[in-house]
């Protein structure tokens, strides 16, 4: 049983990929069950791509997507006879969705069956993944505008593929690629992108498709590092492929961008035949099916906003949380998968995945702009000055203005399984990266004795100080 289309739902979830843990949250599904029968109207179109974020769409409004049932729904693409390409008035359909953000890893999901008879000619474009500006159509990537990552179909010849198309009298068969655009891309003289090979087994076999039978993708493209002070990027892009559950492709040396703020962000929705000339047209009416569609952002654990880093954006979405039930939106916080979001969570992201200003990964409760240290005042302001200035803060609080315990306020001594944020600043003062004596668990912290009071009086008074001078 399928399940419904949904747009941008905040399901997040612990996905075991390639021996490790990595985050997982599932930012779109349509599987058209919701969709009426019949030629797709723009109403149907927007309510199931969210037409809000839907960019230069062709094949739609002139009817080559229709919705049909192939058991359980799926979108039919047409693509006429002696016709090639992607405008209005050609084959195919194709449209860009945007997701609202970047990420910096994204899987997407969908499947796919050619009809009965299928004549691939020399090849064809299907959809993928994309960022920026979406390069095709000859546009070279200069690793700050965009790129693309779809798949094609290849036969006939075609960059190199072996002559299988019925139109030579042979059995109709295509191979498969990734295609994919970007700054290094040598096909063409560079101009266009580049392909690779989907395949399978020690040897290396070229998977290839058949005709009417549905097959399964999975795509995963991971970004490689931007450059700095304008320097390339590195060549550590990932671009991995599954077909039927099974890894076909795997390559990790791709440089998509040199610029940070270039992320995937869209769908590109594109199945056309061509090529740009007419023996790539197609010999009579042909028909694909699409169905399941499946877009899911990727990242490390405690990467709670899929931005790349695990900062202080992360852990303050544990403010106001701490006990509350790890759904939806929240599943993500749970970060130990015991079915709760408690203390240990919440150590666990500080003490072990967080990333500091230092260079260093994990710190201590009381460090408050995340420098690696828990000190007094320092040159930016120092995390017991910003708890003093904070304390009583209600609204809006969060670990950077000093709820260290996660419940929602800034004070100093609470009730189990709180123990107050200036209490935990207290027992932790003074301990920085370098220190040898381990974090200690927000559940676990120490009532403030009478050494922890003499302490919180100098810091109110040097931070009273400080406001004077």
């Amino acid at each position: 049983m399928k399940t419904t289309r949904e747009f941008l739902t905040l399901i997040a979830a612990i996905a075991i990929f390639g021996g490790s843990q990595i985050m997982a949250q599932v930012i779109f599904i349509n599987d058209f069950e919701s969709s009426d029968l019949g030629t797709y109207n723009a109403s149907t179109f927007s309510a199931d791509w969210n037409g809000d974020s839907i960019r230069s769409s062709q094949g739609i409004e002139e009817g080559r997507a229709v919705v049909v049932n192939e058991g359980s729904k799926a979108l039919r693409v047409k693509y006429p006879a002696r016709l090639y390409g992607s405008s209005d008035s050609s084959t195919g359909a194709q449209f860009k969705m945007e997701f609202g953000q970047g990420y910096e890893a994204v899987e997407l999901e969908y499947r796919l069956k050619f009809e009965d008879g299928f004549d691939f000619v020399r090849g064809g474009k299907l959809p993928g993944l994309a960022g920026g500006a979406a390069n095709s159509g000859g546009s070279r990537p200069n690793g700050t505008d965009g790129f693309s990552a779809r798949m094609m179909w290849r036969t006939n010849g075609s960059s190199g593929s072996p002559t299988t198309s019925s139109v030579n009298g042979s059995d109709n068969r295509a191979k498969m690629v990734q295609y994919i655009y970007h700054p290094d891309q040598t096909a063409n003289g560079g101009t266009n992108a580049d392909d690779f090979d989907w395949d399978d087994g020690p040897l290396g076999e070229w998977e290839e498709f058949e005709t009417d039978q549905w097959y399964h993708f999975r795509h995963r493209i991971i970004m490689n590092t931007p450059g700095v002070n304008g320097e390339e990027g590195l060549h550590d892009g990932v671009v991995q492929a599954w077909l039927d559950g099974v890894q076909v492709l795997n390559v990790d040396d791709v440089r998509f961008r040199d610029v940070a703020s270039l992320q995937i962000d869209q769908l590109y929705f594109s199945t056309f035949f061509g090529g740009g000339s007419s023996n790539w047209a197609t010999t009579k009416d042909e028909y694909a099916y699409f169905d399941d569609f499946k877009i899911t952002a990727v990242g490390q654990p405690g990467d709670f906003d899929y931005d790349g880093d695990v900062d202080i954006d992360d852990i303050n979405q544990f403010s106001g949380n701490i006990g509350a039930s790890p759904v939806g939106n929240l599943a993500s916080l749970d970060l130990d998968s015991d079915g709760d979001i408690d203390g240990h969570d919440m150590t666990m992201h500080y003490s072990q995945l967080i990333e500091t200003s230092n260079g260093t990964t994990g710190t201590y409760a009381g460090d408050l702009d995340l420098d690696g240290d828990v000190d007094v005042v320092d040159i930016g302001g120092g995390d017991g000055a910003t708890l003093i200035q904070n304390l009583g803060t209600t609204s809006g609080a969060n670990w950077s203005n000093g709820d260290l315990d996660g419940d929602g306020d800034v004070d100093v001594i609470g009730i189990a399984p709180f123990f107050g944020d200036a209490s935990i600043y207290i027992s932790n003062l003074g301990n920085s990266n370098g220190s040898s004596s381990a974090s200690p668990a927000a559940s676990a912290v120490p009532e403030a004795g009478s050494l922890t009071w003499l302490v919180l009086a100098g810091v109110c008074t040097t931070v009273r100080r400080r406001r004077l001078m």
